[in-house]
């Protein structure tokens, strides 16, 4: 992912661009409805931030995924 625009609740991913009319290359915007997270960085601080919350991920609650369900879908890619 290179940036994530607030404002307009769109997601722009590295590698995926469009050509402009004259030429030069534009980030397309994706939703992050259509967008599936397969790899969580977690450092310290964001760890502690689950932990505190009681972020219960990977739990395999509504909506999750389970790790080899990921492992599948890299798999079919």
């Amino acid at each position: 992912m290179t940036t994530v625009y607030r404002r307009k609740w769109v997601i722009h991913i590295n590698g995926l661009t469009r050509e402009k009319v004259n030429g030069s290359n534009a980030p397309v915007p994706v939703q992050p409805s259509k967008c599936v997270i397969t790899k969580l960085k977690l450092d310290g601080d964001r760890a502690s931030i689950l932990a505190r919350k009681g972020g219960k991920a990977g739990a395999g609650g509504k909506g999750k995924f389970s790790e080899a369900e990921v492992a599948a879908m890299e798999a079919v890619e």
